[in-house]
């Protein structure tokens, strides 16, 4: 988890900021995708990058004095900023600010990868880290769940009697009979985020940071009161993406009155079993199915034996970044399929709706978003 990423901060800001600088022109002239202050100097964009910055132990600098020359320029900056007067508009270098947050991802990897210099960090510090990293975790879950549940525009899927020509299926695999199945799936999920990745695999670092035993006991738990309420005899996610585990994934789960529980614990506990080993219908409430598909959201996987979704799920997609191509997995959803997009900042959400509408795939924006994209385009006309 970074938390530069998911502030859409990538590169610091002095790739923008410093290009006055004739080094780091000459830098960037040479090197579009280079990064100041990673892989070059911070201050003078000399490749040797042997010297680090002492608060937040990434930025990096080619020698003290480089580093020293940085920290002046932003003490005045720092100063001025106090007086509240406006900065120099030529001012650059590796500010506080971002020094901070470079700290707090710092801090966030050492717990999260259980690193050995967390016996060197205050108990503070590691609880605040902790804080921050079950949010992320449990945030996947959690807002899938809230949203579903608050939502007006989905109300009428849950109660929705299905016909069989809402189903593009190719094969006959029995769990896809079910006509009031509710069918979402997650496009662009990764191991690392979604599926959280190397947290499934230390239960040490679960059981510290409060967290379900693994990550699809969090969505059965998250959903158990979707289930409840809305009387859904079954649920199936389908995690889709290239990034996804590489061999795929079939967890089950039972939501009941009684709480979450596995088909194997349910089976040894329960008597009243009907003649296919599942729960018998007057104690099973929804039977949960989560798969995992390791590949991108195409034809291919669209006409292999997949119900149509009823709601399409983006968590922080990041639709104008240009490191991705979203077009293609948004072409192959079908019409008038519900569908979320989460942000992890405004910005990014007013971004992502201005991109969806001018590609074409919603036909109008939400009205707060609409009123700020029209102020913008305003200001810039």
């Amino acid at each position: 988890m970074d938390v530069l990423s998911s502030l859409n901060l990538i590169d610091l800001p002095e790739q923008q900021t410093r290009i006055s600088h004739p080094s780091v022109n000459k830098a960037l002239k040479s090197d579009a995708e280079i990064r100041i202050g990673f892989d070059v100097c911070c201050n003078c964009a000399k490749k040797d990058v042997s010297v680090v910055c002492k608060g937040c132990k990434r930025v990096r600098y080619c020698s003290v004095t480089c580093r020293k020359a940085d920290a002046q320029q932003h003490q005045q900056i720092d100063n001025e900023e106090e007086g509240h007067d406006h900065p120099p508009d030529d001012s650059f270098g590796h500010g506080s600010v971002v020094c901070a947050l470079l700290r707090t991802c710092d801090m966030d990897e050492i717990v999260e990868y259980n690193d050995s210099d967390a016996n060197k960090k205050s108990p503070a510090d590691l609880e605040a880290a902790e804080d921050r990293i079950r949010s992320e975790f449990e945030s996947y879950p959690a807002t899938l769940a809230n949203i579903l549940m608050d939502g007006p525009c989905y109300q009428s899927i849950f109660s929705k009697n299905k016909s069989k020509s809402h189903y593009k299926k190719h094969n006959d695999n029995t769990d896809e009979d079910d006509e009031t199945t509710l069918t979402i799936h997650v496009i662009g999920a990764s191991k690392e985020a979604e599926l959280w990745g190397d947290i499934n695999k230390s239960s040490s670092l679960r059981n510290s940071l409060l967290l379900p035993s693994n990550v699809y006991d969090a969505y059965a738990e998250a959903l158990l009161e979707l289930a409840l309420s809305n009387k859904i005899p079954k649920i199936k996610i389908m995690f889709v993406g290239p990034s996804c585990p590489k061999k795929n994934i079939t967890e089950r789960r039972f939501l009941t009155t009684e709480g979450v529980v596995t088909v194997k614990d349910y089976n040894k506990h329960n008597k009243h079993k009907n003649n296919d080993g599942d729960p018998s219908s007057s104690s099973l409430v929804c039977q949960l199915i989560m798969e995992t598909h390791c590949c991108d959201y195409n034809n291919d996987f669209m006409t292999n034996g997949m119900l149509l979704p009823d709601i399409v799920i983006f968590f922080n997609p990041g639709f104008t970044c240009p490191d991705y191509n979203w077009t293609k997995s948004l072409r192959f959803i079908p019409d008038k399929t519900h569908f979320l997009v989460t942000t992890n900042t405004e910005m990014e959400g007013i971004a992502d709706c201005q991109y969806l509408h001018n590609q074409k795939f919603i036909t109008t924006l939400p009205h707060g978003i609409e009123h700020i994209i029209n102020e913008s385009e305003t200001r810039n006309d």
